[in-house]
């Protein structure tokens, strides 16, 4: 599929991949029953989004509060140089993104400035600000600068199961978004 590509969804496949972004475990039975169509009929509008690669995977959506997480950093990254000096340097950073274990996503900005976003979760102020101070010495992020930096309490972002990185992530990695941001996998 090529970049920029906008994918064609019939009005049927746009419900039903609304009902399975807001619950990626809803039985075909039930998006039936809320579109007032049969189940064979929804499995295979899924099966059809699935091929499309209109849905890629179903996940689990972590309480971050329930594992200790309290502190969360959006951070927009760019090269120090303000361009990657090469292909390997760009791929060097996202393996170092991908290691952290502080990482909960982060996502490339093909063109301009910042190159990458990054949403990063702490147990507490200190443990950020020590992962925020080992990456200024660190290779390779000490190639790198922080354009923008917003810190977050859980209970400032929080107001439903819903994180705010999801309906970001949601938002960012649609099929019909007009921003080019790609997910790094994990």
């Amino acid at each position: 599929m090529p970049i920029g590509y906008i994918m064609e969804l019939s009005r049927r496949e746009e419900r039903v991949l609304k009902l399975l972004i807001g619950n990626g475990r809803m039985k075909d039975a039930e998006i039936g029953r809320k579109l007032g169509i049969s189940s064979t009929a929804a499995r295979k509008i899924r099966a059809r989004l699935e091929r499309k690669r209109a849905i890629t995977g179903y996940g689990a959506h972590t309480t971050y509060g329930q594992l200790g997480i309290r502190v969360f950093v959006i951070a927009f990254i760019q090269p120090a140089s303000k361009v990657f000096r090469s292909e390997n340097e760009r791929l060097e950073i996202e393996d170092a993104l991908r290691d952290m274990s502080s990482l909960i996503s982060a996502c490339r900005i093909p063109r301009g400035t910042p190159s990458h976003m990054v949403f990063l979760g702490f147990r507490t102020f200190d443990d950020m600000n020590q992962c925020l101070n080992n990456m200024r010495v660190t290779e390779p992020f000490s190639r790198m600068e922080v354009k923008y930096l917003y810190t977050f309490a859980d209970t400032d972002i929080f107001s439903s199961r819903l994180t705010f990185l999801q309906a970001m992530g949601r938002h960012i990695s649609s099929p019909n978004s007009p921003m080019l941001l790609r997910e790094l996998e994990r």
